[in-house]
């Protein structure tokens, strides 16, 4: 393995080094080794995320519970979490914190990663690097194909959904009466008083809302 740059992270994260540059091959040798950790490459640039809060957890769990739940009911494909990588046409290796594959192109799931672009991917904004999702994962995933990206950023209490328009580049979606609705999914939509209120709202209630609208 070539030189890479090293720096000491901070304590809170519990990590002992921070590796900030490396190849993509260097990276996907070394990240095979890394269980414990997640981390994204792009550019030549590792980026290591630190600990999830219990606010960004919580509104992950929440989502997570209501795509599979919407999903599974109505055999539309497959949601993906935790470490499962996205390999876009492009050098790239990102882990967006949940994604779908609709039913007709689960052949892209390769156990470890996703060939190609998902069908959709939820970003949850992180307060150690927020550009990281609304600038370079907003790049990333428009110009790789990624039909509807949705940001959720918990400190700032904002939701953005993006879909590709004919011409390849995201459009907003703007919220109809308090719901932000999926263009790929349809019918699913969230509530932001649903996500900033996570750990006290009932999954289960929020489908049978969703089923009778």
């Amino acid at each position: 393995m070539n030189k890479m740059l090293v720096r000491e992270s901070s304590p809170p994260y519990g990590l002992r080094h921070r590796i900030t540059r490396m190849t993509m091959e260097e990276f996907d040798e070394w990240y095979s080794h890394q269980p414990e950790l997640k981390a994204e490459w792009s550019s030549g640039r590792v980026s290591i995320h630190m600990a999830e809060g219990d606010d960004h957890n919580g509104i992950k769990l929440l989502v997570s519970h209501l795509f599979d739940l919407f999903i599974i009911a109505r055999g539309l494909g497959r949601t993906f979490a935790d470490g499962m990588q996205i390999r876009l046409p492009f050098p790239s290796r990102r882990e967006p914190d949940l994604l779908f594959v609709a039913a007709d192109r689960l052949q892209v799931n390769k156990k470890k990663y996703i060939e190609g672009p998902p069908d959709l991917a939820v970003e949850i904004v992180s307060p150690d690097d927020p550009d990281r999702d609304y600038e370079e994962k907003f790049k990333e995933y428009e110009h790789g194909g990624v039909r509807e990206y949705w940001l959720i950023d918990p400190l700032a209490k904002v939701v953005f959904v993006y879909v590709l328009d004919r011409n390849g580049k995201y459009k907003r979606v703007p919220p109809r009466q308090g719901k932000y609705r999926s263009r790929v999914l349809r019918g699913f939509y969230l509530r932001e008083e649903w996500l900033w209120n996570a750990p006290e709202m009932n999954p289960l209630v929020l489908l049978d809302e969703m089923n009778a609208n």
